[in-house]
């Protein structure tokens, strides 16, 4: 997948509230490059075929992907109400095929057989759009670059360019993936930045 700071993928970045405690709303837009969406539906296919396998699960009915959904989100909060789902449904997977499938397919699959959809290319492109999410520390989304470069955000300073006293001292103004973790340098962009205001002061 393109990652966020990568040319070609335009995320977009806009203020959800005038509330400065309220997070503001980010999109990626992963899969805006076709050459991504092409490979994940590849991807998806190759596990597929590699999953439903005589030897390994043999009731193609049984596969089903396990996104990371705002349903599913909401299922893996810890609480009372979670816990009597999980105990009534849990059981309810150990039941015949024919009804396992059934539940499978009504509950987890909104209806559709996941091989159904792995037969029909829009509605794999579909399920792949709909599925995709980023796993590991977004950068890029302010790039630091010179007040002259129409796409950076920052300038060396941190100064949000056209501002006069709006700073971003994070992982967004990488210009960008480091090699690394982003823990240390985004220590490290931080403790540089703060410095210069304390200075200023």
């Amino acid at each position: 997948m393109s990652e966020a700071s990568q040319p070609g993928c335009s995320d977009e970045k806009r203020l959800a509230s005038r509330d400065p405690k309220t997070y503001p709303v980010v999109d990626f837009n992963l899969l805006s490059d076709r050459r991504d969406l092409e490979r994940m539906v590849a991807a998806v296919r190759l596990l597929a075929k590699l999953v439903v396998h005589p030897a390994l699960n043999p009731e193609a009915g049984d596969f089903f992907p396990a996104s990371f959904s705002p349903r599913i989100k909401r299922l893996s909060r810890y609480g009372t109400a979670n816990r009597i789902v999980a105990s009534i449904l849990g059981p309810m997977l150990d039941v015949p095929a024919g009804l396992r499938q059934l539940l499978i397919r009504l509950v987890l699959l909104n209806g559709t057989a996941f091989q159904a959809t792995l037969a029909d290319d829009r509605a794999l492109e579909a399920f792949v759009r709909q599925s995709v999410f980023g796993v590991w520390h977004p950068v890029g989304t302010c790039r630091m670059g010179d007040p002259s470069d129409p796409k950076a955000v920052v300038d060396p300073e941190g100064l949000v360019i056209g501002s006069d006293n709006i700073f971003v001292a994070d992982a967004s103004i990488m210009p960008r993936l480091p090699t690394a973790n982003t823990n240390i340098p985004v220590i490290m962009a931080a403790e540089k930045i703060s410095d210069a205001l304390l200075s200023r002061n």
